[in-house]
């Protein structure tokens, strides 16, 4: 019951910044918010150079990234919400016997003083069966539900690898 209001509060908020017109980044640099109790302090998880790659409504898409975490602590991401697509995860390639594989992961420790890159051939946000292109220069926005409770809103910008 509890991830699930999570969830919905998670939701609300990435629409609300998705739909806000001049809140809305531009450039390479991300947009990066925390909602929850690190909301009232100076952000503690900031996300940088967000970017997603350009794909067709109805097919993947996945999103890169730099996490800073600022705290004394470290922190986990725990789940990935969006309205940009049906669903969202965070997902790791990697080589296994010559061939390359991509699975889900479920957790994605942030050490305290950290920085963790989400980049191609490695560990990445995937969109699933998005709701709408994304093309170059769009903005696909989603949220990152850590294991503190809080959430760091992403907002990536559509470009060509």
């Amino acid at each position: 019951m509890i991830q699930s209001r999570m969830i919905c509060a998670v939701c609300a908020s990435v629409v609300a910044l998705a739909c806000g017109g001049s809140d809305r980044p531009s450039g390479d640099f991300a947009r990066m918010e925390v909602t929850g109790s690190a909301a009232a302090s100076a952000p503690t998880m900031v996300a940088m150079d967000a970017w997603a790659r350009p794909a067709d409504s109805g097919a993947t898409s996945a999103a890169y990234l730099v996490l800073a975490n600022r705290e004394t602590t470290a922190d986990t991401v725990v789940g990935v919400v969006t309205e940009a697509a049906e669903s969202a995860t965070v997902h790791q390639t990697m080589q296994h016997e010559g061939m390359m594989h991509m699975s889900a992961v479920s957790a994605l420790l942030i050490p305290a003083g950290a920085e963790v890159s989400l980049a191609p051939l490695g560990t990445h946000v995937m969109l699933l069966r998005l709701r709408r292109p994304l093309r170059a220069g769009d903005t696909v926005t989603f949220g990152l539900a850590l294991a503190s409770r809080d959430t760091v809103l992403v907002s990536a910008v559509t470009r060509a690898p």
